[in-house]
């Protein structure tokens, strides 16, 4: 019977290493912070114009929400009696606050932005849109 030496399968030399070195890591890290710098303004916009899109979508249901309450009770409804942003959308209650200036001849809902990149919002029961520029605030 042959007899194996252990010493055999021992290897001479430097072993490999499979990690990465802390240059390498800085250099990655650097990189992806660069990238991320690049890229956070742009998606910030992105969101931004994301929720002035929904609140369209909210203002045109808080219409519908007034008329259907003119027909139930021969005026419009103030601001307590609509449903708040925030069960319309999340998204639209972060964004904005509502406020609702109703006469006899018609309202206007108006959703005012409580961040300084969104625009504020109106619209008026003839179905006018009214949108407050950024550059003028």
């Amino acid at each position: 019977m042959r007899r194996m030496n252990r010493d055999r399968f021992v290897r001479s030399g430097p072993t490999p290493m499979s990690a990465f070195s802390l240059i390498e890591l800085l250099v990655v890290v650097g990189i992806l912070s660069t990238l991320l710098t690049i890229a956070m303004p742009s998606w910030q916009s992105v969101r931004v114009a994301s929720a002035v899109r929904e609140a369209r979508v909210v203002l045109e249901r808080l219409n519908l929400h007034q008329r259907y309450f003119w027909q139930q009770h021969t005026r419009y409804a103030a601001t307590d009696e609509l449903p708040p942003l925030a069960v319309l959308s999340e998204t639209v209650g972060h964004y904005y606050q509502l406020s609702v200036e109703s006469t006899d001849a018609g309202f206007l809902l108006r959703l005012v932005s409580t961040v300084p990149t969104a625009p504020s919002l109106a619209l008026d029961h003839r179905g006018v849109w009214t949108t407050t520029d950024l550059s003028s605030r």
